[in-house]
């Protein structure tokens, strides 16, 4: 049994997405959970290679994917397919999820469209 509280599990750092904290990765590089600390607006972004599932634990934001844009709040699940530009903007304070990635979350896989909706 592995049981840990998130306050002992060390922060990895910062990326285009916000800081984050690797929850679990399978013995096969499959899948991964890792918790999201999302404090500012995202740089709008794809992964050529993972797929995305967001669960909101708290706060509140808005979600743009592609050219859709949704609000988002504690309890909301959100998928996000791969090659998909997106962005989120925490409204009010922060965002707390977890994000189960297909495969394991790889920030090598982290492409980076800062314009993207600027020019919509």
């Amino acid at each position: 049994m592995d049981v840990r509280n998130l306050i002992d599990i060390p922060e990895v750092g910062d990326v285009t997405c916000g800081r984050f904290k690797p929850l679990y990765e399978s013995s096969e590089g499959n899948c991964s959970l890792v918790y999201f600390e999302i404090s500012s607006s995202t740089i709008p972004h794809k992964h050529e290679r993972m797929t995305e599932m967001y669960f909101i634990h708290s706060g509140a934001g808005i979600m743009r994917i592609g050219n859709e844009s949704m609000l988002v709040r504690s309890g909301d699940r959100i998928i996000i397919p791969k090659g998909e530009i997106h962005q989120i903007i925490p409204t009010f304070g922060s965002l707390e999820m977890e994000v189960l990635a297909d495969p394991k979350f790889d920030p090598s896989d982290i492409i980076e469209s800062p314009d993207f909706y600027n020019s919509k």
